[in-house]
């Protein structure tokens, strides 16, 4: 008897502090970037490493490319509708036990089917020199943690700690990750989009109301069922973004934008920080 308490409490003791260490101590999770975005090494149902992109544009736990779907096997669960904001595709969703990396296991219990994610073919239109991504990790898989993303460290670091409305450089936004910007004279709003690679990506109709060059075609951008043409130039109004002045910013515009996208391009020059349960972001210089 006197054994079993000494082996309950020791297990109690290890149990406590795991705990501790997945919710309270920071966890810093290692990066690199691919494409201009950021890309870190998962495990998926304990096999791996695979990898994936952070991705703040996508809603859900995530999305997982069809080649690693087939390649683990994993079980169709249901079909829904994937859209762009412009088309709309009809992609299967699969089942997924468990995503892991660093020390910090999302799935915990291994179950079939506690992550559902949509799949598609993401290296359709892989860029020359990028690595294939297996997958994207989207902003609900990190909801209720505090998330920093240090480009210069190329870290990720996760805690449980929040942000304050007083916090320099900080803002309050509505919907994931929609912030006040201003251009100018204008203002609007601006989806903070880790999975895009360029500066900014604005409406072709704001360029009526800022100062800009002349603008020039600058190829093609593509989005999940949508291809569209770019027009590229330089912002010459300043643009405060959380307390920020920024200068002389090269662009895109295109008529299929619906708002500010602000990509990697622009973020990578900040430590951003994202707290989703009192929606706050920060971005320091």
């Amino acid at each position: 008897m006197l054994l079993q308490k000494i082996f309950f409490l020791l297990l109690l003791g290890l149990t406590s502090s795991v705990f501790a260490q997945k919710l309270v101590d920071p966890l810093v999770i290692p990066f690199e970037w691919n494409n201009n975005k950021i890309h870190f090494n998962v495990m998926v149902n304990g096999k791996g490493p695979f990898l994936f992109m952070f991705d703040t544009g996508a809603s859900g736990e995530g999305r997982i490319d069809s080649a690693l779907v087939a390649q683990l096997n994993l079980p169709v669960v249901d079909q829904t509708g994937n859209s762009d904001g412009v088309n709309t595709s009809s992609v299967n969703v699969v089942g997924v036990s468990s995503i892991r990396y660093g020390s910090f296991d999302k799935g915990g219990v291994r179950e079939v089917g506690k992550f559902q994610m949509i799949s598609r073919n993401y290296n359709r239109n892989l860029r020359s020199g990028a690595k294939p991504m297996m997958g994207i990790i989207g902003r609900d898989f990190f909801e209720g943690y505090l998330i920093t993303i240090d480009c210069k460290k190329q870290e990720l670091v996760i805690s449980k700690g929040n942000l304050e409305k007083s916090d320099p450089n900080t803002l309050a936004y509505d919907e994931p990750f929609r912030i006040p910007i201003q251009i100018g004279k204008v203002k609007t709003f601006g989806n903070m989009d880790t999975g895009s690679n360029v500066s900014m990506h604005l409406p072709l109709k704001l360029a009526d109301s800022i100062a800009t060059s002349e603008l020039k075609k600058a190829g093609q951008g593509r989005r999940a069922n949508t291809v569209f043409d770019f027009m590229g130039g330089t912002v010459q109004d300043n643009i405060i973004l959380a307390g920020n002045q920024i200068n002389n910013l090269e662009v895109l515009f295109s008529e299929l934008a619906p708002e500010v996208n602000i990509g990697m391009q622009l973020l990578k020059n900040y430590v951003i920080t994202i707290d989703q349960k009192n929606k706050l972001i920060q971005m320091l210089p």
